[in-house]
């Protein structure tokens, strides 16, 4: 995604599938092997991408799901010592479906890593870049920490900041009411834009305290409405003058390369 730094937002804001996608009464299933050596894998995480749909693999290798999210959705399998598996699930019926996977080992992540303790400055000044861009700069953002920022490494050229994570980015998000798992691939910032790409999971925190569970069901409402997300599901159902947007279409013959580059 490329955003203008000017735009406050969050992580989960963009993310947040709550309200947006419906739930589907079906059953998906599977098992997840070693390509190698066929043999069965336990306690693998398997999860749809930026939603709360979490299963893990007993001692059998096997998976289920009694509930999925509906449209064409994307199935993150990960495990330490193993490259992370993607696979595009199309979850629109009730029909049951059933697969199996196989894990390709990675020696990379068996290899010993060595994470440094003592950060100079210059990292903690380009993880408050990389805060501020990738978190947001809104009042929600108050209530968001990343728990393990030193698996973090920066490089800076030419005015240009990248990052990469070591493992997977910890995030607490105390004003939606998740924990979010953040497999970070790719970030960029420019100065102007920022870019970045990656497979999130959600936790939901649960509590007794009703005032904390109501605080969080209004925050996640609030943050759907009027999102990127809600706009394209306006768009795609057609219901974009109901919900309050204007959207608009190039004139006949009209020379797209003129349009701003954040049209």
């Amino acid at each position: 995604m490329n955003i203008s730094p000017y735009q406050a937002r969050v992580i989960v804001f963009l993310f947040l599938l709550t309200a947006t996608t419906s739930l589907q009464a079906q059953k998906l299933s599977g098992t997840i092997v070693d390509a190698i050596t066929s043999e069965t894998l336990p306690f693998v995480n398997v999860f749809f991408n930026n939603t709360a749909y979490h299963a893990l693999t007993d001692s059998a290798g096997r998976f289920s799901f009694t509930q999925t999210p509906g449209g064409e959705q994307t199935l993150i399998v990960r495990v330490v010592g193993y490259k992370i598996r993607t696979q595009k699930i199309q979850t629109s019926g009730k029909e049951l479906i059933t697969l199996s996977i196989k894990l390709i080992p990675d020696p990379n992540q068996l290899a010993e890593v060595n994470v440094t303790t003592k950060k100079d400055k210059e990292w903690l000044r380009q993880l408050g870049v990389f805060q501020q861009q990738f978190l947001g700069g809104g009042t929600a953002t108050k209530s968001c920490k990343i728990l393990n920022p030193w698996v973090l490494d920066f490089a800076e050229q030419n005015g240009t900041l990248t990052a990469l994570a070591g493992d997977v980015l910890e995030i607490d998000n105390q004003h939606l009411g998740y924990k979010i798992s953040y497999l970070l691939n790719q970030f960029r910032y420019d100065g102007i834009a920022v870019s970045y790409a990656g497979y999130a999971e959600f936790s939901p925190y649960f509590t007794a305290d009703s005032l904390f569970n109501a605080r969080w069901a209004a925050n996640r409402r609030n943050s759907y409405w009027y999102s990127d997300t809600h706009f394209f599901n306006a768009l795609k159902e057609h219901k974009t003058t109901a919900n309050h947007y204007e959207a608009f279409t190039d004139k006949p013959g009209e020379d797209r390369n003129k349009r701003s580059q954040y049209f």
